[in-house]
């Protein structure tokens, strides 16, 4: 977690395992900024992602590199966000 910040009020958790064999943690790359009041539960955050606040992102889910994330937005489990 170099250079990224995570807001107040915000949970990073991780289930016991996946349903789809992916790694149950949570990554968090460089230069992340993390809103308040937001959920990472078992995801993969990239490079330079901003997530906005009361934002919830579920089991599986990836974040590539440069995404935004408007404030309270939902991502789905296992769903792939592209860059930019």
């Amino acid at each position: 977690m170099n250079f990224s910040s995570i807001g107040d009020n915000s949970v990073v958790h991780t289930a016991a395992s996946l349903p789809n064999g992916m790694n149950a943690k949570v990554y968090i790359g460089y230069n992340v900024t993390v809103g308040s009041n937001c959920t990472l539960y078992s995801c993969h955050i990239g490079d330079d992602v901003f997530i906005g606040d009361r934002c919830v992102i579920l089991e599986g889910a990836r974040l590539e590199k440069g995404c935004m994330l408007a404030p309270g937005s939902v991502v789905p489990p296992g769903r792939l966000i592209p860059s930019k």
